[in-house]
């Protein structure tokens, strides 16, 4: 048996309201189209700040986590803010961090679960590097423990010249042709009610394959992923998935490194 995480988020759960600064063709609203390939970037090595609003529902979503995909120096720090008001008058410090590596990173967070803040902010400061972040994923995060399938042994491939129905951002669409991949098959039925339940969660919050989702494999690298069913549109995913007993991750494409 083996742990896996996965750190789905609700698309629709916040929005970036206000940045410190962004460059031409790097702004803001780039952070959450899904995209790997494409990224907000600052204007300079100045504090940056991200603000978000969770909406008027905040309290329907719990938040244990938080992954972006940033580029930052080694030595830059973060930090994740929470409060009740719209002017951070009242922040609480979350979560913080260091970078420790140069370049592109996934950089994750957990912590006790809260559904009490509508806004959140992202303090990048001490920056050396010109900061950029090509997604964000704030939201619950879901350990589920399984059995790999092969005598659970990971079943886990690199396949290259291969046409694969994926989406590059956004909804599963247009049949592309890409250089390599991983995919991850698990066997469903191994999965107690507890896990199925966890599972439930993160298919309902990723609406099936249609919205990417971060993903922690065993050994605790991070990756973007979607839920793969073959010749199978968003809708059927769940239905496929409990009829045929597998559950297939497969790797997001387009990460800006």
């Amino acid at each position: 048996m083996a742990d896996i995480i996965f750190y789905p988020q609700h698309v629709a759960a916040f929005t970036i309201t206000a940045i410190t600064s962004e460059a031409t063709g790097f702004e803001k609203e780039l952070i959450l189209d899904r995209r790997l390939a494409t990224y907000w970037k600052a204007t300079s090595t100045a504090n940056q700040d991200i603000e978000i609003d969770l909406g008027a529902d905040y309290a329907d979503h719990s938040i244990s986590s938080l992954v972006f995909l940033v580029y930052l120096n080694s030595t830059d720090d973060w930090g994740l803010y929470a409060d009740e008001n719209s002017d951070y008058s009242g922040e609480e410090m979350v979560t913080e961090g260091s970078s420790g590596t140069t370049g592109w990173q996934t950089i994750v967070a957990t912590f006790t679960a809260t559904s009490a803040f509508r806004y959140w902010r992202i303090k990048l400061y001490s920056l050396i590097a010109t900061p950029r972040i090509a997604t964000i994923y704030l939201g619950p995060h879901y350990t589920i423990t399984c059995r790999y399938n092969k005598n659970q042994i990971e079943s886990e491939y690199d396949y290259s010249g291969v046409k694969l129905e994926t989406a590059y951002g956004g909804e599963v669409g247009a049949t592309e042709q890409y250089p390599e991949r991983k995919y991850w098959r698990f066997l469903y039925e191994t999965l107690d009610v507890t896990n199925k339940g966890y599972l439930d969660s993160i298919l309902a919050l990723s609406k099936g394959k249609k919205y990417p989702i971060a993903f922690s494999d065993i050994n605790g690298t991070e990756y973007y992923i979607r839920f793969m069913i073959d010749r199978l549109n968003a809708r059927q995913v769940e239905h496929q998935l409990y009829n045929t007993g597998e559950i297939l991750l497969q790797e997001e494409y387009g990460d800006p490194t």
